[in-house]
């Protein structure tokens, strides 16, 4: 079976909250170094192996135009060795993998195969190539998630965009269900959102 890898959030965010904020939202972190989440922020335990989500993807849509069937063991372009599901959307499927050759974790995300899916999934590929073959010393480079590699896998469902990403922390959504949908302290939200 051919396989490729791909993965990843379309964008990092550089730190929840100011330097001086720390005791509230914790650490600061980049999109290059993996730091815990705070212990009063912490999601609950996860499993080895498998997502960590409660909710999964809708099995129906594993058909023509929609996810590849990626298994925990696969490997994807030769290289990227899956180790366990990060998580999924409307638009794709996110993986832990192993990269053989760079010895280091990276998030693959597959997108599914509709042509509209693929089309969108190759303009964030070109937007994200801009990012990465931009002026490595602007500062705002470092607020966006890094596109390691990008290839294409074909499987039952057709042929899917895969894009292999650097590894990052929780999506937003995760934090706001530890914090019992009351939210995030209104200077973590204005942190967020002046790096977006």
């Amino acid at each position: 079976m051919t396989q490729d890898a791909a993965c990843l959030p379309p964008l990092a965010f550089q730190s929840f909250c100011p330097d001086n904020q720390s005791e509230i939202c914790g650490p600061p972190f980049t999109a290059h170094q993996l730091s815990p989440p705070p212990p009063e922020l912490t999601p609950p335990p996860i499993q080895l192996l498998g997502s960590d989500d409660e909710e999964q993807e809708d099995p129906s849509d594993y058909c023509r135009g929609g996810y590849y069937p990626v298994k925990i063991g696969d490997l994807f372009n030769g290289r990227y060795h899956v180790v366990r599901k990060l998580g999924w959307g409307h638009f794709s499927t996110v993986w832990l993998c192993w990269d053989l050759q760079k010895k280091r974790f990276v998030a693959l995300k597959v997108v599914k195969s509709a042509p509209h899916y693929t089309e969108t999934a190759l303009d964030e590929i070109r937007l994200l190539r801009c990012v990465r073959d931009s002026d490595p010393s602007d500062p705002h480079r470092e607020t966006i998630v890094q596109l390691i590699d990008d290839f294409k896998v074909s499987g039952v469902s057709g042929v899917h965009v895969c894009m292999v990403l650097e590894v990052l922390g929780h999506q937003l959504l995760k934090w706001i269900i530890k914090s019992n949908y009351m939210g995030l302290p209104l200077v973590c939200v204005k942190t967020i959102i002046r790096q977006v």
